[in-house]
C-alpha cells in the first residue's frame, strides 16, 4: 500500500461519513420516522467505513504511514471506539430527542471536524499532535 493510496481510503470515508449526516440534515423537515431512519443509516456508514479502513490497514508496513497519516488512523481508532458504546449506538433510539442519537451525532461532527483538520497537509504539526492528544487521550506523545 502507497501513501496516497492511504491517503484516498481515509480520506474516503471521511467523505461518505460526512455525506450521510449531510444528508440527514438536509432531510430536517422530513417525517419523524423517516430523519430517524436516515440517522441509523448513517450510524451503519461511519461504524462500516471505519471498520474497513482500520482493517485494510491493519497489516500496513509502518514505512508507508507518514506522521500525519497515523495521527488521522489513531482518530480513527479511538472513533471505531466510540461508535461501539452502546450510549451511542442509535439503533435502540425511539425518538429524535434520544440521548444517543444527540451524543452520535455531536461525536461524529467532533470526529469529523477532528479528522479533517489532522488530515490537512497545512495544519501546523503542533496543533495536529494537540487535536491528536486530545481526542484520543494519548498523553504520550
Amino acid at each position: 500500500m502507497n501513501k496516497e493510496w492511504l491517503e484516498g481510503l481515509l480520506a474516503d470515508a471521511i467523505a461518505h461519513i460526512k455525506a450521510s449526516l449531510d444528508e440527514v440534515n438536509r432531510n430536517h423537515h422530513e417525517k419523524f420516522k423517516k430523519q430517524l431512519d436516515q440517522i441509523k443509516a448513517t450510524y451503519f456508514i461511519a461504524k462500516h467505513d471505519t471498520t474497513v479502513c482500520l482493517e485494510t490497514i491493519k497489516n500496513n508496513h509502518k514505512n508507508t504511514i507518514n506522521k500525519r497519516h497515523n495521527d488521522v488512523i489513531s482518530i480513527f481508532r479511538t472513533y471505531e471506539k466510540i461508535l461501539c458504546d452502546d450510549s451511542v449506538n442509535v439503533l435502540y433510539a425511539k425518538n429524535m430527542g434520544n440521548q444517543r442519537i444527540i451524543k452520535f451525532i455531536k461525536e461524529t461532527i467532533r470526529f469529523l471536524e477532528i479528522s479533517h483538520q489532522v488530515f490537512h497537509c497545512d495544519t501546523p504539526k503542533d496543533i495536529r499532535e494537540k487535536m491528536v492528544k486530545e481526542y484520543t487521550g494519548d498523553t504520550n506523545g
